[in-house]
């Protein structure tokens, strides 16, 4: 009980950073998407990673180095799974539609990054209060996800509709491998725990052990981060965009936005470190969802519901609620 106030709060405010990180892509001017996103994944995935477990694990090639080859090996498996989960996100989303697809992507990340380790790490939980507290939870976050996207196809339909239907069903199975893929960034910290382990030997603190796990796992995930815009960028001939106008305050925004995204996912390892063993069970959801409602804050501060039909604003916030009350539940199974 005394690490799980603050192991709630780290978790918490981890996903509101992460929920934060694609918010600065709003505000940049004359580069694509793809300009951006090279800027980000270099920072955000490969470099800051990296340098914060230098910083704050002490021998961090030795520990690398007698910590367990299935641990390490998992981390770095399950962090290039997530890096392509990101890239079939985008393509997904794409063919689509944003509220179809995030809806379907989120959902599955936040249900099977949570109950995979639940159900391999600790099958008989299931059949308890604890466990059944969080399925339950876990059930709610999928209808306030569903809520969520329901209030964006709203607001789509009211202008101009994002979804083809002869590229449905293949944008349906992109969208699904999209979830399976990005849940794998928490399996990468479940599995990846004897890496935390032998840093912790060598002198670490609990919290910044988890920090040797997310040098593995973002850095994998960056080599698919990195590879797909650069693919775009060679196809699209966007390499002029990085000197036209801007392009200075364009790069502190891709800066910025790989800071967010490594502060959050630090901030939701020291999170789940205090939760103890539960951490990825307990952790992942509510950070999931807190992701998923700053977004929506987001949006409505950016004004992407501007002019909205109010149905569609009304079950937007009602989603949110939904959302709260299942970091409620799932949080308050972890007190029985």
């Amino acid at each position: 009980m005394r690490g799980f106030i603050p192991g709630l709060v780290l978790a918490v405010f981890g996903g509101v950073l992460t929920g934060s990180f694609t918010a600065p892509m709003k505000f940049t001017k004359n580069w694509a998407w793809e300009n951006t996103w090279l800027i980000y994944a270099i920072i955000g995935l490969a470099c800051l990673p990296v340098a914060v477990a230098l910083m704050s694990v002490p021998h961090l090639m030795a520990v690398y180095r007698v910590a367990s080859p299935t641990a390490v090996t998992l981390a770095v498996l399950f962090g290039f799974g997530w890096g392509v989960g990101s890239v079939l996100l985008g393509a997904g989303v794409n063919r689509l539609g944003l509220a179809l697809g995030f809806a379907i992507i989120i959902g599955l990340t936040a249900a099977l990054g949570s109950l995979i380790p639940l159900i391999v790490l600790f099958p008989r939980a299931l059949f308890t209060s604890h466990g059944a507290s969080v399925l339950t939870g876990l059930a709610i976050v999928v209808c306030g996800i569903i809520l969520c996207a329901k209030a964006g196809a709203i607001r789509n339909a009211s202008g101009v509709s994002t979804v083809r239907r002869d590229r449905y069903h293949e944008g349906l199975l992109i969208c699904v491998g999209a979830g399976v893929f990005s849940s794998m960034l928490n399996l990468a910290l479940a599995f990846g725990s004897p890496v935390a382990g032998a840093a912790i030997q060598h002198g670490a603190t609990p919290t910044a052990a988890q920090n040797a796990i997310w040098a593995l796992a973002a850095g994998a995930g960056s080599l698919a981060n990195i590879g797909y815009a650069l693919f775009l960028i060679c196809r699209n001939r966007s390499w002029g965009r990085f000197n036209v106008a801007g392009s200075g305050m364009n790069l502190l925004l891709g800066v910025l936005m790989g800071v967010l995204w490594m502060a959050g996912v630090v901030v939701y390892g020291a999170g789940a470190a205090a939760l103890g063993n539960w951490g990825a069970i307990i952790g992942w959801p509510l950070f999931m969802s807190m992701v998923i409602v700053t977004g929506n804050v987001w949006g409505l501060l950016t004004g992407e519901w501007k002019n909205a039909p109010s149905a569609a604003l009304r079950l937007s916030l009602a989603g949110v609620g939904v959302l709260i009350i299942a970091i409620a539940v799932i949080s308050m199974g972890s007190t029985l």
